[in-house]
Formats: C-alpha cells, sequence, structure tokens
C-alpha cells in the first residue's frame, strides 16, 4: 500500500538497490518504480517485474519528486 498524505503534492516510491552503507546509503540500480499520486490517496503498488522474493534482503527507497524522502527498507519473512 502506497499512501500519500499530503494534499495535491505529487509522491512516488523508487525501489533500488543499496549502494553504499546502511549508515551512508546511496540509490543503486533501480529495481521497481511506482506512478506519481497526488495526495490525499491511497494506492496498491504491485512491481509486474519484481516479487518480494526477488528483492535482496536489504534495499533503498526513495521518492523521485522529493529524493530527501528516502530510507532502507528489510525484507522480513512472514510468520506462520
Amino acid at each position: 500500500m502506497f499512501e500519500n498524505l499530503e494534499p495535491q503534492i505529487p509522491h512516488n516510491v523508487v525501489i533500488t538497490l543499496l549502494e553504499g552503507t546502511e549508515d551512508a546509503p546511496t540509490p543503486g540500480a533501480v529495481l521497481a518504480e511506482s506512478t506519481l499520486i497526488s495526495g490525499v490517496s491511497s494506492e496498491y503498488f504491485v512491481a509486474e517485474d519484481v516479487s518480494w522474493d526477488d528483492l535482496p534482503e536489504t534495499w533503498y527507497f526513495f521518492c523521485r519528486v522529493h529524493a530527501n524522502m528516502n530510507g532502507i527498507g528489510t525484507v522480513v519473512a512472514a510468520e506462520g
């Protein structure tokens, strides 16, 4: 689920390989990129070419419009 809570402000999410370190991350090769959505809106983001199993354990993400909006994601196995 991709949620944009800022009225009339466009955002997206770009998922890339993690370059650098977790303390000084930089984006690597793009794995998936959502379309822009303007808030307030919630949309499901499904990358047709990438599944959770395809992602490395740790990856980088950012907003293409606001590159200072970024972070590190971690794939965690489901309990059960």
